[in-house]
């Protein structure tokens, strides 16, 4: 490894923090009540977000980019909930006008759905903006319908079938984001068999992970489900669909990837959050604990954000780390210490590890090895 960074940057030291996305909470309205949600206890205001805060963002976005001379870099804009569909097709189509008055810049919109309002309309709007779309679905009928029901209990797999199958047949680009939970990780290889035949060529897998709450994966279920779906996805889908975290680890192994998923970039909070109100969060998942706001965009631009002691009692909580993280633990280059997320416990305390260090090491090992003795059947 490099040398280290003085003790108080001893995770990540800041020097070249950057924005690589904008995550717009344009709605807190949700046409589901999943039982895993991380914002079960936000209050669903019925309030859209404003197209002035919209503005606001897509400027400072700008002068930032054109202050640290990245104009050439794209700005990712992504579109969240709730629900972001719930907005309506003239919601976003005031906010890709407001795109228009940034001209000198290339934007690069994403819409993050359940998929169950989608309509021919939607796909024609996807697909003359260019958008990509990223569908929230667990697997088949008996495994998307344990958690992701409607208010009224009813299954949304249907729905969201009908999206997807609306985003395949009009050739757009879509991906799935599927949870992992203790009732669906013993179906994960049957649900990658069934994304992969629905269209799907981009997955991530995620924990469910709750702060304090039984929903939560158990961390040996979560290792097993992960090295069992590696050798599954090795030996029946290698080259036709990538999955994200594991696809992530294998460039990161083989060191021949620019980019990775937030988790394994070793850049918290470059993926900034800003709520219907125009509050900004350095991460979209610790966006619930208020007081890790570190401004709002309608008052304070990114610069004056990035430079304040808000974002500076930030950075120190994420680096409030356990020093194994950092000099003993031998897949350090790869993991990069985990999801903040999972160590905040709120009002400022912090545990040493992320919650999941002993399955990704677990993960991250078998994909080492796995590596290896594939190049040293090659060699023979």
């Amino acid at each position: 490894m490099s040398s280290s960074p003085p003790p108080f940057y001893k995770l990540w030291n800041f020097a070249d923090h950057r924005i690589q996305s904008l995550v717009f909470k344009v709605t807190e309205q949700c046409n589901l009540a999943c039982n895993y949600c991380y914002r079960q206890g936000i209050e669903r205001l019925p309030k859209h977000m404003d197209l002035l805060t919209v503005r606001n963002a897509i400027a400072s976005y700008a002068e930032w980019l054109e202050h640290h001379n990245m104009k050439q870099r794209p700005m990712y804009l992504i579109w969240h909930g709730g629900e972001p569909l719930i907005c309506g097709i003239d919601y976003y189509q005031s906010v890709f006008d407001l795109q228009k008055e940034f001209p000198d810049f290339t934007i690069r919109n994403a819409f993050q759905t359940n998929g169950t309002l989608i309509t021919q309309e939607w796909i024609d709007f996807f697909k003359e903006k260019n958008a990509q779309v990223g569908i929230s679905i667990d697997g088949p009928k008996h495994v998307h319908d344990i958690h992701r029901l409607r208010i009224t209990k009813a299954s949304s797999f249907e729905s969201t079938m009908r999206g997807v199958r609306l985003l395949r047949k009009n050739e757009c680009n879509y991906s799935a984001i599927s949870v992992l939970s203790n009732e669906t990780a013993e179906y994960i290889l049957e649900t990658l068999d069934f994304l992969v035949a629905e269209g799907f060529s981009v997955v991530d897998f995620i924990p469910s992970f709750l702060h304090n709450d039984p929903s939560t994966l158990g961390t040996k279920k979560y290792a097993e489900a992960m090295v069992g779906l590696y050798d599954h996805w090795k030996q029946h889908y290698e080259g036709q669909v990538y999955i994200r975290f594991l696809g992530d680890i294998e460039g990161r192994v083989r060191n021949n990837i620019t980019s990775v998923g937030c988790e394994l970039a070793g850049c918290c909070g470059e993926n900034l959050s800003i709520n219907v109100f125009g509050d900004v969060y350095p991460c979209e998942c610790t966006s619930t604990f208020h007081e890790l706001c570190i401004g709002n965009i309608n008052k304070t631009s990114f610069e004056q954000m990035f430079s304040g002691s808000d974002f500076d009692s930030w950075k120190t909580l994420v680096n409030q780390i356990d020093d194994k993280c950092i000099s003993k633990c031998t897949v350090a280059e790869i993991c990069r210490g985990g999801c903040f997320n999972r160590r905040y416990q709120g009002e400022g305390k912090t545990e040493r590890c992320d919650l999941f260090c002993a399955p990704r090491y677990a993960i991250m090992k078998h994909v080492q090895q796995s590596i290896q003795k594939e190049d040293n059947c090659h060699v023979k």
